[in-house]
């Protein structure tokens, strides 16, 4: 799930909370994607050895 944060709540956030919500940006933004293709790239494979 994408995180929306603004300024005030970046300030009140531990450090620990400011680093997962990078990573789960990161993650959104890059992984996500990069899984979907792959996963639909198996899906595909796996139809046609049927």
């Amino acid at each position: 799930m994408a995180m929306s944060v603004n300024a005030a709540e970046l300030v009140e956030m531990t450090d620990a909370t400011k680093a997962q919500t990078l990573i789960d940006a990161q993650f959104s933004i890059v992984l996500k994607p990069m899984l979907t293709r792959r996963s639909n790239a198996l899906l595909c494979q796996m139809a046609r050895l049927r």
